[in-house]
C-alpha cells in the first residue's frame, strides 16, 4: 500500500490523532495484507519486498499479540519470533482477559450499562487483535444487543466485525454484517459512518466480482474517503480507477475520473494505473496494452483485487477492442494489430475467441484479412427483449392456470368422497 496525500499544515494536529486511531484499527487488515504477500511467487514480489513484509508482520504480530501471525510469520522463515514469544504473548492476553472479565463484573454490579459496555468492548478488541476473531464478534453481538448501544455505535462495532470478516475472508459474516450496518446507517447514522459504510461495501462488491456496483459506490466516495483503516488513498483511487475503467462509458468514464481533481491529484505516483487510462482516453492503444500489463502486476499483488486479476485484463482488451471498431465499418486484422503493438496472428486468434463468446459484435473474413464491425440494432434488440418477456409472463399465466385447474380436481374430488360418506 501507499501513502495518503499530505494533510492541511492547519488540521496536522487532528489528522495525526485520526490516522493513529485509523492505523490501530486497521492492524488486523494489515496482518492479512503483508501474509498475502508472503504467499506471493518470487516473479511478483521481489525478495526485498518479502523481507521487508515478514519484518513487519514479525513486528505487528508481537506488538498485537497476535500468536496465530506470530505461528505464521514463524512458518515464512521469520527468525525475529520464538516459541517462548509465542507462549507468553498467549499468557499476556489470557491475563489482560481475566482483568477485563472482572471489571464487566464490577461495573454490573456497582456501575450503570455504559461502563458495561465500555469494558466489553475492550475485552472485543483485545481478542480481535489476538487473533481470537470468533470469541470477539461473540463479544461484539453482546455490545450490539445491549440496550443503550447507539445506532452510531452499532454502526461502528458492524464495520469492526467487518474488517475482521475481511481479514479471513468470510463471506458469510461479511454478507450478513454488511446489511446490519447499512440497515442502522439508514435508521440513523450519520454523514461520515454512511460513506464508510459505501467503502465496505464497494470492498464486499470486489470480493465477489461486482464491478459495476463497486465503481459506484467508490465514485460516490471520491471527495468524502475517510476509511483509512481499511486502505489509504492511493490504494483507493487504484480501486476507483480500475473498477471504473472496465464498466463506464467512455464520456462518463471522462467526467468522473479522467477530469477529477481528486483523482489527478495522486493517479501521477502511479504510472502504469495513468498510462493506462490516459491512453485508454486517447485511443493510444499499443501504450494502452503495455500500462494494462503494469496495472495487472499492481493487481496481483492487492489482497481484494488478486482473484480477478485475470478478469480485469480480459475486459480491459475487451473495452478497447470495442472502442476501436465502433470508429470503423471494416478494418484489416494487420491494421488493428499494428495500432495495438500485437501480431496479426493473435490478434485474430483472440477476436474469433470473442466474436464466438458474444463479447465482440464483428464478423471476421479470414480469406481477405478484414474485420467488419456490427451496430447493434437498439429497436430490433428493444422487440426481441419485449417478445422474451410477454412469453415469460405468458407462460408463467398458463402454469398458474393449470395449477388452479389441478386444485379444482382434487377439490371436487375430496368434496364427493364426503358427500358419499354422509349419504
Amino acid at each position: 500500500h501507499w501513502n495518503t496525500p499530505p494533510s492541511n499544515s492547519s488540521n496536522a494536529g487532528i489528522m495525526s490523532s485520526e490516522d493513529a486511531q485509523s492505523e490501530r484499527e486497521g492492524r488486523v487488515l494489515r496482518l492479512a495484507d503483508h501474509s498475502f504477500v508472503l504467499s506471493l511467487n518470487n516473479e511478483l514480489v521481489s525478495s526485498a519486498e518479502k523481507e521487508s513484509s515478514l519484518q513487519t508482520l514479525e513486528q505487528l504480530a508481537k506488538d498485537m499479540r497476535n500468536t496465530p501471525y506470530m505461528e505464521r510469520a514463524k512458518s515464512f522463515g521469520g527468525n525475529g519470533i520464538s516459541d517462548a514469544d509465542v507462549t507468553a504473548a498467549a499468557k499476556a492476553v489470557d491475563e489482560e482477559l481475566k482483568k477485563c472479565d472482572e471489571n464487566i463484573a464490577d461495573a454490573k454490579e456497582n456501575l450503570g450499562e455504559e461502563e458495561v459496555r465500555q469494558e466489553s468492548l475492550k475485552k472485543a478488541e483485545l481478542l480481535a487483535e489476538a487473533g481470537r476473531y470468533t470469541e470477539a464478534i461473540a463479544v461484539f453481538k453482546e455490545i450490539d444487543e445491549m440496550s443503550k448501544t447507539t445506532t452510531g455505535q452499532k454502526i461502528d462495532i458492524a464495520l469492526q466485525v467487518l474488517r475482521i470478516a475481511f481479514a479471513t475472508d468470510d463471506f458469510e459474516l461479511m454478507l450478513s454484517t454488511l446489511d446490519q450496518a447499512k440497515a442502522y446507517g439508514e435508521k440513523g447514522g450519520d454523514w461520515e459512518r454512511r460513506n464508510r459504510i459505501k467503502v465496505y461495501e464497494a470492498v464486499k462488491c470486489i470480493r465477489v466480482r461486482q464491478f459495476e456496483q463497486a465503481a459506484k459506490l467508490l465514485l460516490d466516495a471520491v471527495a468524502t474517503f475517510t476509511a483509512t483503516e481499511l486502505f489509504d488513498y492511493q490504494t483507493f483511487v487504484l480501486y476507483v480507477v480500475v473498477t471504473s475503467m472496465i464498466t463506464l462509458e467512455r464520456s462518463t468514464l471522462k467526467k468522473r475520473i479522467v477530469e477529477s481533481p481528486e483523482i489527478l491529484q495522486v493517479l501521477h505516483t502511479m504510472p502504469s494505473l495513468q498510462g493506462a487510462l490516459m491512453s485508454l482516453h486517447n485511443c493510444v492503444y499499443s501504450t494502452y496494452f503495455q500500462s494494462v500489463v503494469g496495472v495487472y502486476d499492481m493487481l496481483m499483488k492487492d489482497r481484494f483485487f488478486a482473484p480477478h486479476a485475470q478478469y480485469f485484463l480480459r475486459q480491459a482488451r475487451i473495452i478497447a477492442y470495442r472502442q476501436y471498431l465502433l470508429s470503423y465499418r471494416s478494418v484489416k486484422v494487420e491494421t488493428m494489430a499494428q495500432a495495438f503493438g500485437v501480431g496479426s496472428e493473435y490478434l485474430d486468434k483472440e477476436l474469433s475467441d470473442l466474436v464466438f463468446c458474444g463479447r465482440i459484435a464483428c464478423k471476421i473474413d479470414a480469406v481477405n484479412g478484414v474485420i467488419e464491425a456490427e451496430r447493434a440494432d437498439c429497436i430490433n434488440q428493444l422487440y426481441q427483449d419485449t417478445i422474451k418477456q410477454v412469453f415469460c409472463r405468458l407462460q408463467a399465466r398458463v402454469s398458474f392456470v393449470s395449477s388452479l385447474a389441478t386444485l379444482e380436481k382434487h377439490i371436487m374430488r375430496l368434496f364427493s368422497v364426503k358427500f358419499l360418506m354422509f349419504c
